[in-house]
């Protein structure tokens, strides 16, 4: 190889490895910067979920109509101030509870209302919805229905092929709790919560 490729060949590989750097580095600083954003909400405990770490926050929480509900969906429909609205994330709409609700993790529902506890990723920025549910990869899924009785959560899906199932929690039920009784359960291989981040917005 020639000395001029040589050279080619090492900026390549120098401006390779920049980029390598730059890129995880700029989204790091845009999830600090969109973090930020939220200085102002109370923090509440920490927790993981699928290698993720998530913070709670007790004075936020989003707020949807009731799956299979006939109302009608969004801020109006469900009766939120407008100056208490932080964002919508699809049928969510995530807002600030007053007075400040439980630092517990938990759902609850009134009449065609269900409202989810929010939680912050550090990482990116993004304010983010426990959904009520929690998925467990099992080591024999005929122990599903057991695992439901064991925890108080009810059996929503069964995929036996994959060996996972998704289970819901209760209403008033705290969801971390939940989701550290089945990661300790000898009979779980794996579990972690359902949390709705991000959105796909139709093109």
């Amino acid at each position: 190889m020639s000395t001029d490729r040589q050279w080619k060949v090492a900026g390549w590989m120098v401006l390779a490895l920049a980029l390598a750097w730059a890129i995880p580095a700029a989204a790091q600083e845009r999830g600090a910067d969109r973090s930020g954003k939220w200085a102002d909400l109370e923090r509440g405990a920490s927790f993981v979920s699928r290698g993720k770490t998530y913070i709670l926050l007790p004075g936020v929480r989003a707020s949807a109509t009731a799956p299979g509900s006939e109302a009608a969906a969004g801020s109006r429909a469900l009766a939120i101030p407008a100056a208490e609205i932080l964002e919508t994330k699809g049928a969510f709409v995530i807002h600030k509870a007053l007075p400040v609700a439980s630092s517990r993790a938990t759902f609850s529902r009134a009449g065609e209302t269900v409202t989810y506890p929010v939680a912050l990723n550090p990482r990116t920025g993004q304010l983010c919805v426990l959904s009520g549910s929690l998925v467990a990869k099992l080591r024999d899924i005929a122990d599903s229905a057991a695992v439901a009785a064991t925890h108080g959560v009810q059996e929503l899906q069964v995929f036996p092929r994959l060996g996972y199932a998704s289970f819901q929690v209760a209403p008033g039920q705290d969801l971390v709790e939940a989701l550290a009784a089945l990661s300790s359960d000898a009979r779980v291989e794996s579990a972690y919560l359902d949390i709705v981040e991000h959105i796909k917005q139709p093109k």
